[in-house]
Order: C-alpha cells, then structure tokens, then sequence
C-alpha cells in the first residue's frame, strides 16, 4: 500500500477545518474507513524517520493503542540502529505505550497537539518510559 501527497494533505485539512468530534465520522466515510486510514499513517511514518536524530539509540519500540468506535487499534514503531519500521500489532518488550482516543491521535500526528500537551491534559496515556517519549517525538518530521 503506498501513501501519496494527496492522502496526507487530505488529512491535514480534515484535522485542521473539523471540530474534533466530527474526525471520527470523517475518516469512516473515508474510502476503507478509520482502518485504512490507520494503516496509511503507519505506513509512512518510516519516511518521515529523520534517522540523524536517533543517531544514539539501538533499539527502541513504542507501541500505540488507539481507541476507535469499534474497539482499540495497536500498531508499533521500531528504531534500531538508524532504521525506523512500523506495523500493525503488538510488538514485545516497548519501551513505552501510548493510549490515545483516534481524533486526538490525528491531532497530535499532523501537530495540532502537542504531545506533552496531550499528556498533561489526560488524552494521551503513557506507561513506561515518559522521557523516551518526549525524545522520540523528535525523530520525526510532521506529515
């Protein structure tokens, strides 16, 4: 599956002009709905690795449950050694897991919420290692 310029930019201007109870509806109509929409995120989230950032780290995993209407989504971003993957699914051993309700997922990827700010605020939910989460935000450049 391959995300193009048009995908993203669809995206962002849904994030950007809707109220955020409406993205949830937004993204069902979306051809495949919140399912293909999800994939497409974590699809390219590797070409957005800014792999100079995270020159130091051997190994590190964050895994995201997002809660959509029909029950929680997992994927999982990978970085060893100046290579970034991601996946649907569990991965072993994170470093840290995020939980985050769907809008507030898209709001926080295209950078109209701060990740710390979603932290402080209640909608983002980290376990394990807080800092490595503020640090690996860094590692990428917003769609």
């Amino acid at each position: 599956m391959t995300v193009d310029s048009t995908d993203i930019q669809r995206l962002k201007e849904a994030v950007a002009t809707k109220p955020v109870g409406d993205l949830q509806s937004w993204a069902a109509t979306e051809e495949g709905g919140i399912d293909e929409l999800l994939r497409k995120i974590f699809d390219a989230i590797p070409t957005m690795f800014l792999p100079e950032k995270a020159a130091r780290e051997k190994l590190s995993v964050l895994q995201y449950e997002i809660t959509t209407p029909d029950g929680p989504r997992k994927y999982f971003i990978k970085v060893e050694n100046g290579t970034c993957e991601s996946g649907e699914g569990s991965a072993n051993d994170p470093t840290a897991s995020l939980t985050v309700d769907f809008p507030d997922f898209l709001r926080i990827i295209t950078g109209n919420l701060a990740g710390m700010q979603a932290y402080l605020s209640g909608k983002l939910k980290i376990t394990g290692d807080t800092l490595f989460v503020n640090r690996f935000e860094g590692w990428f450049k917003r769609p």
